[in-house]
């Protein structure tokens, strides 16, 4: 038994070490959308530090000509308030135009915001993903766009550090795995139908 935690210990560091370093490493080549992904950081209809911080890198980005439009994705607050709704409105009011401001409110969670960040570039002949998010979450949103179809996506995190990030390392590793199985097993299950 204490050889198996040992085990998984090590594991547990190996695989903080490398979401934390992919996460960092920002890849800021030029696309034509930043994907702003949301997240429950609000206070009566205010985005909280950490949403900021990733809003601001897409104010950042928007000025350097790295993208042209930004999409600014989420769900409901729980105080009848949308949060891409929220989203836009800190961005307009921190002088990005409205109309490079693309909204989608139906997002709960991380795998539906890329599936339909991926739907609205297919719509609007838009090509390429810049995702921004927090460090340890960048490096599954970036799988998660390359299971899309989306081959080399760009990425910034956020600049905003905190303990916590240490417990939402923790909780990232699985959902990284989890990430990566769903589609691995979509994928075995779609050619064993074509077969």
């Amino acid at each position: 038994m204490l050889i198996l935690t040992a085990i998984s210990l090590v594991l547990l560091t190996v695989g903080s070490v490398i979401l934390i370093r992919s996460g960092l490493k920002d890849q800021l080549k030029p696309a034509d959308v930043a994907l702003v992904i949301g997240s429950k950081h609000f206070t009566e209809g205010h985005p909280q530090k950490r949403l900021t911080a990733r809003l601001d890198r897409a104010i950042d980005g928007y000025e350097k000509r790295l993208y042209k439009y930004i999409l600014v994705s989420g769900t409901s607050t729980g105080d009848n308030e949308l949060q891409g709704d929220i989203m836009r409105d800190y961005l307009i009011s921190n002088g990005i135009p409205n109309h490079v401001i693309l909204v989608d409110n139906s997002s709960a969670d991380t795998q539906t915001s890329i599936k339909n960040a991926i739907a609205i570039l297919d719509d609007t002949g838009l090509n390429g993903i810049f995702v921004i998010s927090q460090y340890y979450h960048v490096p599954r949103c970036k799988l998660a766009l390359r299971q899309g179809g989306i081959d080399s996506p760009s990425s910034a995190h956020a600049h905003c550090f905190g303990w916590n990030d240490i417990i939402a390392i923790l909780r990232e590793i699985p959902a990284y795995l989890k990430c990566w199985l769903t589609n691995h097993t979509e994928t075995q299950t779609a050619l064993a139908t074509t077969e």
